[in-house]
């Protein structure tokens, strides 16, 4: 179940990776930081719920709440299409790392509260920071290849047009 809810809070990190990559390069120190609050956050969260475990009770019931609305968010059509995120490129800088962190991490927080009293609860920051940090790369990545596969179609189409003249000459 762990591994279940790590996975499903951390696939926004994808779609925020193709984010940072259509804002131009994106460092593995800025990827590092904005990762690292999925760590940080839910850590926090899992001390504070474990440290009060009798008092929270209600905790565990609203937290699941929380994942399940988000799971029907998730489910819901954009209102903003992936094209119109990439084109509002510009800069990223600390603020915006930072902001971007914090809302990645709310919803893995929100998951790690709900996991703080099961057996394998203290592999969910680390695992939570791994997931969001391949998860955005592997965003920021998607969208230099497909700057490369324009790139290749377009060397691929002149090769075509360059034949097809060699055919009729030769």
């Amino acid at each position: 179940m762990i591994f279940v809810t790590v996975i499903a809070v951390s696939v926004d990190a994808y779609v925020a990776g193709l984010s940072l990559g259509g804002c131009g390069r994106v460092s593995v120190p800025t990827l590092l930081y904005i990762s690292a609050f999925s760590f940080v956050m839910p850590l926090a969260v899992m001390l504070l719920a474990s440290a009060a475990a009798e008092e929270l009770d209600w905790l565990t019931a609203a937290s699941s709440c929380i994942i399940i609305i988000l799971g029907v968010r998730g489910l819901l059509p954009e209102r903003t299409s992936r094209r119109e995120l990439l084109q509002r490129g510009s800069r990223y800088g600390l603020s915006r790392a930072t902001l971007m962190g914090l809302s990645l991490a709310a919803d893995t927080s929100v998951g790690a509260a709900a996991l703080a009293g099961e057996s394998l609860a203290a592999a969910v920051p680390p695992l939570a920071f791994a997931a969001h940090f391949v998860l955005l790369s592997a965003g920021a990545l998607t969208v230099k290849l497909l700057g490369a596969s324009r790139a290749i179609a377009t060397a691929a189409s002149a090769a075509m047009i360059v034949l097809g003249v060699l055919r009729m000459i030769g």
